[in-house]
Parts: structure tokens; C-alpha cells; sequence
């Protein structure tokens, strides 16, 4: 094969990969009832065909990945979470985290070589992940919707054998804490958007319009949903836009006046949600953030006890770890208040949700010890100088089409941050972003803010 016919044939891979990426990005449904044979465990099957095809078409630069910084790194760190099954008590528990890591690896790795071999352009990448975007906006509006006109959860009857039982726990028990949620975290693709709409300066079309009115639906159901981490991911995103914006682009008036109209709209957003959030619940997210809500404070408890639990949990096994996956096995707490539940469905999300601290970095002390943690913070201090870096040569390296991958990467750290974060969609596209931001993708500089 040539090397052009190679290239050709890459771009189809990695068009195939993106698609196999936002399959980890939707609702996990059953493709067999109630079974393990899943869309995601379909996506993950993918994968591995990906990755061998990927290796045949780039075998001469299998170099890359050597001399990649963050990939040893990576593989450092699933070095350390491999030693960690020695004190492992539950194998299968170790056996469901670890799958994941391997998995996010391969996405890494695919990314790595097939971005450069494609010679894709960023805009291309840009473009179809905010058609992503669009879709998981409009499949959770239409699940909120769903959710509030049709009383007594009867809509979840024609679905409860085609949605994953573990998901369908969740939404049900969001539910019943008043939060509108698919636990997607659709605000991660947010950026693309965003960039999408400030970075072409062609006239506003109806595709633009579209964009824009899904963005607004977007950070409204954000603000909806009553979920604090959401509201700072927004806050965080659109922030950081506007400081970049204004930073590097003073002399564009265009991106002058659309920062002050992206203040107006968000502000309108944000009291309309706000406003329907009382109707509908009787508390609003800022009763959340000030702990006058109800359950507000039970959640910070529990994140408490479960950070004094990690760090019992460390001591047990301080270099290594207690083993990925088995933190849950010392957690009496959350098994004390699982079983005060009266629905099946939240007292098993309950009992799920004690296998992590919803913070990353208590969860890998008690379960890789101080090795893997150190390995973990290490990675995200050299993915932070990089984009740092990256950020401080924008005014004349003009390589715009890295931003929104560097505001996504970061928006998963404060997901990572604040909530449970073991699973292929968040670790996956975590590395699918750190990826794209170190690989040596095409960029175009008349495509910028």
C-alpha cells in the first residue's frame, strides 16, 4: 500500500474511531436484554479491532508513542494500578476498573498515531465532535421533557430492557433528588461549540443559528438540572473563553461584542432556569451552592467521610494500595445508607456509589497508595505547563484549534475533581483530548476568533 492510499485510508479509521468514541458518550444500552453484551461493551470490541488495524497502517511511527511524554506517563501509572491487584481482595472489582484503563490506553494510542497519519485538520475533528454535542443536548432534552410531563416514571416502562440497568439506577434516583440528569456531562463538548461559532467569521447562516440556539439549550439544562458540579463546568468553559478571547483578541470587535451578547444571553439563561427550577422543585441550584437545599449537605458529608475512609483505606497499604476498584470494600458508611432506601433502584445506585470518593485523587491513594497517586498528579502537572504553554504562545503561534481541546480536558479535571470519574466515557475522553492536544494535527490559521 502507498503512503498516499495509507493516508486515505487512515482518515476513514479515524472518522470509524470518532463514531466508536461518541458510542461511550450516549446512554449505555442492552444490545441482548440484561445481559453484559452492551453498546458499550460493542464500542470496546471496536476498539480492539481499531487499534490493530491502526498499527498495521502506521508501523513505521510506532516511534511517536515512544518518545510520547504524556503516554509514558499514562503507562506508568497503569503500571501502577497493575501492582495494586497484589493487595486486591475482589478480582472482579479490580477486573471492572482496570478494563477501563485499557480501554482509555487504546484511545489514546489510536489518536496518537491516526491524527498525525490522517493529516486531518483540526476544523474537521472541531466540527463533527460539536455535531456530537448537538445530539447528546437534544437526547437529554428530550429525556427531561419526558421525564416531567409523564407523572409516576411510567416513561422509564418502555425502556427499562433496552437501557442498562446500572444508568437507568441513576436517572431514577436523580429523579427522585429533583436532578435532571443522563450523567452525560454533555458541557465537555460544549467548548467545541463555542469555538465553532466564535472561531468562523462568515456570515450568520442557519447552521450557526442552530449551533447557537443548541448552546443555549445546552447551558439552560445545565443550570436545570440542579447539579452543582454542571453549573461550575459551565461557569468554568464559558469564563475561560471570554478571558481567552479578550486576552489574545482585543483588536477583534467581533469577539468583543460576542462576549458581551454571551454575557447577556447566559445571564438570561441562567435566571430563566432558575426561575423554572423553583416552579418545578421549590429549590433552585443556588440553594444548592448555599446548602439550603435539603440533601446539599448530606452530599458534602458524604464526600467527607469518604475522603477519611480513603485515607483509612491508605494506611492499610501505603505504597501499592488496597487494589483498583476494592476502595468500596472498606466503605461501612455508604453501606450503612444504602440500606435506609425504600426503591430497589436507588438502594442499588447507593450501594454502587460506594466504590467511589468522588475525587480522584483520595480514590488512587487508597487504592494505588502513594506510587500510582504521585504517578496521577505528575500527569496532569505536565498535561498543565503544556497547555500553559500553549495558551502563552497563542498570540503568534496562532494555533487557535487547540483551545476547545485544552477547555474539554480541563473541564473532565473538575469533573474528576468532584464526582466519580472511573468510567471509559470520562477516562476515555480524557485521553482522547490529551491526544489531540499533543498530536501534530493540521491547523488553520484563517480559521480563528
Amino acid at each position: 500500500m502507498s503512503d498516499q492510499e495509507k493516508i486515505k485510508q487512515s482518515k476513514k479509521i479515524f472518522f470509524s474511531f470518532l463514531f466508536t468514541i461518541f458510542i461511550f458518550r450516549l446512554p449505555p444500552i442492552y444490545i441482548i436484554p440484561n445481559s453484559i453484551f452492551t453498546s458499550y461493551a460493542i464500542g470496546k470490541l471496536f476498539l480492539i479491532v481499531l487499534f490493530f488495524i491502526t498499527l498495521n497502517l502506521t508501523s513505521t511511527d510506532i516511534h511517536k508513542l515512544i518518545a510520547n511524554k504524556v503516554l509514558i506517563l499514562v503507562l506508568m501509572y497503569f503500571a501502577a494500578t497493575s501492582i495494586s491487584i497484589i493487595k486486591t481482595i475482589d478480582i472482579f472489582l479490580f477486573w471492572q476498573f482496570f478494563q477501563n484503563q485499557i480501554f482509555a490506553i487504546l484511545i489514546f494510542t489510536i489518536a496518537i498515531l491516526l491524527s498525525s497519519k490522517a493529516k486531518l485538520a483540526y476544523s474537521k475533528i472541531i466540527n463533527l465532535i460539536s455535531i456530537f454535542a448537538c445530539i447528546q443536548i437534544t437526547i437529554e432534552s428530550i429525556y427531561i421533557l419526558l421525564s416531567q410531563l409523564i407523572s409516576n416514571y411510567s416513561f422509564v416502562t418502555p425502556i427499562k430492557d433496552i437501557v442498562q440497568k446500572e444508568a437507568l439506577d441513576a436517572y431514577l434516583t436523580n429523579l427522585d433528588r429533583s436532578r435532571l440528569s443522563l450523567d452525560s456531562y454533555y458541557e465537555i463538548l460544549i467548548p467545541f461549540i463555542i469555538y465553532k461559532l466564535i472561531s468562523n467569521q462568515q456570515k450568520w447562516n442557519t447552521s450557526k443559528y442552530t449551533l447557537l440556539s443548541l448552546l443555549a439549550l445546552g447551558m439552560f439544562l445545565s443550570v436545570l438540572s440542579n447539579f452543582r458540579t454542571r453549573i461550575v463546568l459551565i461557569t468554568y468553559i464559558t469564563s475561560s473563553f471570554a478571558y481567552i478571547s479578550w486576552k489574545y483578541f482585543k483588536k477583534n470587535k467581533l469577539n468583543t461584542a460576542l462576549i458581551k451578547k454571551g454575557f447577556y444571553v447566559f445571564l438570561s439563561i441562567l435566571i430563566t432556569a432558575i426561575y423554572l427550577s423553583y416552579q418545578l422543585f421549590g429549590f433552585t441550584i443556588i440553594d444548592r451552592l448555599l446548602l439550603k437545599e435539603s440533601d446539599s449537605f448530606g452530599s458534602i458529608q458524604y464526600r467527607i467521610q469518604s475522603t477519611k475512609t480513603a485515607l483509612m483505606a491508605f494506611t492499610v497499604s501505603p505504597i501499592i494500595g488496597v487494589g483498583l476498584g476494592n476502595y468500596g470494600l472498606y466503605n461501612r458508611y455508604q453501606k450503612q445508607s444504602a440500606t435506609i432506601t425504600k426503591n430497589q433502584y436507588r438502594s442499588d445506585y447507593n450501594n454502587a456509589m460506594k466504590y467511589t470518593t468522588h475525587n480522584f485523587i483520595t480514590q488512587s491513594l487508597a487504592e494505588t497508595g502513594i506510587t500510582g497517586t504521585i504517578l496521577l498528579i505528575g500527569f496532569f502537572l505536565h498535561s498543565f505547563k503544556l497547555d500553559l504553554d500553549s495558551i502563552k504562545r497563542l498570540s503568534y503561534s496562532r494555533n487557535y484549534n487547540k483551545v476547545p481541546f485544552i477547555i474539554s480536558f480541563w473541564s473532565i479535571f473538575i469533573i474528576m475533581f468532584l464526582n466519580p470519574s472511573h468510567t471509559i466515557n470520562i477516562i476515555g475522553w480524557l485521553l482522547f483530548t490529551r491526544a489531540l492536544i499533543d498530536s501534530n494535527v493540521k491547523t488553520n490559521s484563517r480559521n480563528h476568533p
